[in-house]
């Protein structure tokens, strides 16, 4: 007598398990991970700088550069493109015109070989930032110095 008590505890309780609502069940975790926002570095500001160029274009492409007067007056992004066989020379050349336009009457540019400097034309002019973006040129390395 004691199996079909048994066999009837067992049924009703599969019964009662299978007509729980699902909302009283513990809900699924559906928070879904969110990937985490773009990390932008803080901007440095210089006194003096330079750029310094490395490398031969394996094809073409363009290097992206940021300049930024401390207080952000007057920020300027500007693309540099460049050909195919440019050489460390030409390509800093090609960036100095533009970042001569960029930072205006109030910085001096100057390119010498692979390098291009930058400073501040008097004392009171703000400092800037120089950040270098994509280099999306097979070949060529471009880093920002302290001068």
């Amino acid at each position: 007598m004691c199996r079909p008590i048994a066999l009837l505890a067992l049924i009703l309780f599969s019964l009662a398990v299978a007509v729980i609502p699902a909302s009283s069940q513990a809900p699924a975790d559906t928070t879904q991970a969110t990937p985490p926002a773009e990390a932008k570095p803080a901007l440095v500001y210089y006194e003096k700088a330079k750029l310094v160029v490395d490398g031969e274009a394996e094809a073409n492409g363009s290097i992206s550069i940021q300049f930024v007067p401390e207080g952000g007056v007057k920020a300027a992004q500007f693309s540099v493109e460049v050909l195919k066989d440019s050489d460390k020379e030409d390509i800093a050349k090609a960036i100095h015109t533009q970042l001569t336009i960029a930072a205006g009457e109030n910085y001096k540019v100057k390119v010498s070989d692979e390098e291009i400097k930058v400073e501040r034309a008097k004392k009171e002019i703000p400092k800037f930032s120089l950040t270098v973006g994509e280099v999306k040129l097979p070949g060529v390395s471009v880093v920002v110095k302290k001068d």
